[in-house]
């Protein structure tokens, strides 16, 4: 479960964990994204597009990645991932709910908070209500575990 560490990891897991964060490193080091000029041709704005999306399809396969990894150190590595997520995609609610989670289970209850707020605000497509209650329900939550009205 997210609360449990396991200090105890098994060496697989730590090598998974370290390749992990090897994948994690490379994928920072792209930046194919700031080498497309901003100000160009339609072909210049597509290949920027087109290497936003590379990068962001990366994140999520190396989020997805991350879940065999029952480590405080996973929430670690998974909080940095989302936040470089979220810098190239902050209007995503998947995006936002995903690293409010991780913050809230890592503690960081009063960081957290935002992203699931945010995360609702954008969910207002009718298709998105479900996903909008689950994460309001997250946010009230968090409200309740900072007020102390919940451990």
């Amino acid at each position: 479960s997210a609360g449990v560490i396991n200090h105890e990891a098994p060496a697989s897991t730590a090598r998974s964990f370290g390749h992990l964060t090897d994948a994690f490193d490379v994928i920072s080091s792209i930046d194919h994204v700031r080498e497309i000029p901003v100000l160009g041709s339609a072909r210049d704005a597509e290949r920027r597009q087109e290497a936003l999306q590379l990068k962001l399809e990366m994140l999520r396969s190396l989020t997805n990645a991350i879940s065999v990894v029952e480590d405080e150190a996973r929430l670690d590595f998974e909080e940095r991932v989302l936040r470089m997520e979220h810098s190239l995609a902050p209007d995503k609610i998947r995006v936002n709910w995903n690293l409010g989670a991780v913050l809230c289970r890592a503690g960081k209850l009063e960081q957290g908070l935002p992203f699931y707020e945010r995360g609702a605000e954008l969910a207002v497509h009718p298709n998105d209500r479900v996903v909008k209650e689950k994460i309001l329900a997250a946010a009230e939550m968090a409200r309740r575990q900072i007020g102390g009205e919940v451990p």
